[in-house]
């Protein structure tokens, strides 16, 4: 039930119990901000009413025409839907703090570097994680092999990177051509080579001519003799 407020509640014709009473009423009333379930009587603009209609008890003002929602008291937060734009752009601080966003775990400088974004997140990540090889000076380019293949005793490769083809000379000697350059001749290539005809798994391998976009390979069965293995791995380390 609702409240009411007397506002005339004395009168030299009334008799002083009963205008006492609804003196006692008007008190008990501001003091529950006229808790209840309908609306107060009597009222002006700016009056008070603390609506229990339902569970979550809502703090209301008249506001001189209509009651309007101000605070959810059961949940103890603003009724955002009925405050104005000035009043919400108010309430807010000229610099929200990072640890208000989301969960608070971003830092303030973190969340600032934000500000040098011209562009969607994702894409500008997309453009500056460049892995190609002309960027590899930037990422740490020796730690990466630069060419390798795999090739049989006439020179057919087998499968590769960065190299464009082996030439196949005389017994036992192979030259392989470096698909991009290198910067410099003074790169590291390992080699290893078998042969499963002769059953010779560990054949010597050895390496020369060097130079930015070739190399040879001259291989050696046990006895020292030059040989066409049916396998043959070799990858470069260097600068490119």
């Amino acid at each position: 039930m609702a409240q009411g407020y007397e506002n005339d509640c004395f009168d030299a014709s009334h008799v002083a119990q009963t205008d006492m009473a609804q003196v006692e009423e008007n008190i008990q009333a501001l003091h529950s901000s006229q808790s209840g379930t309908s609306a107060p009587s009597n009222v002006v603009k700016g009056t008070p009413w603390l609506d229990i209609t339902t569970d979550a008890v809502v703090w209301k003002i008249y506001d001189g025409t209509a009651w309007q929602s101000v605070w959810d008291v059961t949940n103890n937060k603003p009724i955002i839907a009925n405050l104005s734009e000035d009043i919400t752009s108010a309430m807010l601080a000229a610099n929200i703090d990072a640890v208000k966003m989301a969960d608070g775990s971003v830092s303030n400088t973190e969340f600032q570097r934000l500000n040098g974004l011209s562009d969607d997140i994702q894409t500008q990540l997309n453009a500056r994680a460049d892995t190609s090889l002309s960027n590899m000076a930037n990422t740490g380019d020796r730690k990466l092999c630069h060419a390798w293949v795999s090739f049989n005793g006439s020179g057919s490769i087998t499968d590769d990177f960065n190299v464009s083809s082996v030439d196949d000379g005389v017994t036992g000697l192979f030259t392989v051509n470096i698909d991009t350059n290198m910067i410099n001749s003074t790169y590291t290539v390992l080699a290893n080579a078998s042969d499963n005809t002769t059953g010779q798994y560990a054949l010597m391998v050895g390496m020369s001519s060097l130079s930015v976009g070739s190399y040879v390979l001259r291989i050696y069965d046990d006895d020292g003799n030059s040989i066409d293995p049916d396998r043959t791995h070799s990858a470069v380390f260097g600068d490119m």
